[in-house]
């Protein structure tokens, strides 16, 4: 999951976090086939500014069924 943020942070599976000043975003993986658990992330989105990469800034990762 951590790859695909890499490449697109606003996949389409993914849904924003309402709060003022910053994108929060937050994506969840499929259950696991053995225990049904999955993994929940919240992160935020930085984009490019000037010379600077855009960035993932992982605020949470959560998991449980």
């Amino acid at each position: 999951m951590l790859d695909r943020l890499t490449v697109e942070p606003r996949d389409p599976t993914s849904s924003t976090e309402p709060i003022t000043g910053a994108e929060l975003r937050r994506i969840d993986t499929e259950a696991a086939k053995d225990t049904g658990d999955r993994i929940t992330i919240l992160y935020r989105v930085h984009s490019p500014e000037g010379d600077d990469p855009g960035r993932v800034e992982v605020i949470f990762l959560l998991s449980g069924p």
